[in-house]
């Protein structure tokens, strides 16, 4: 891709998906939250799972999870 197709897809996800929730004190506490309730032990995960839930996120897409599988607060 050029530099103006990149810039072009850059700005379509941006639209789609809001405003990004940043890495904060809280975004870890949310994290190890959950790793002690599911037992996930891979912080880069736990950081973006957290994240997810906090920007209120309904799907969280990854391979590391089970298909359907529900991560609550």
């Amino acid at each position: 891709m050029n530099w103006s197709e990149i810039g072009n897809a850059c700005e379509a996800i941006r639209s789609l998906c809001g405003e990004p929730v940043p890495e904060t004190l809280q975004t870890h506490e949310v994290a190890f939250k959950i790793a002690g309730n599911y037992g996930f032990n891979i912080i880069y995960d736990l950081l973006m799972i957290a994240a997810a839930q906090m920007a209120g996120c309904t799907t969280f897409y990854t391979e590391d999870m089970q298909h359907g599988q529900s991560v609550g607060p």
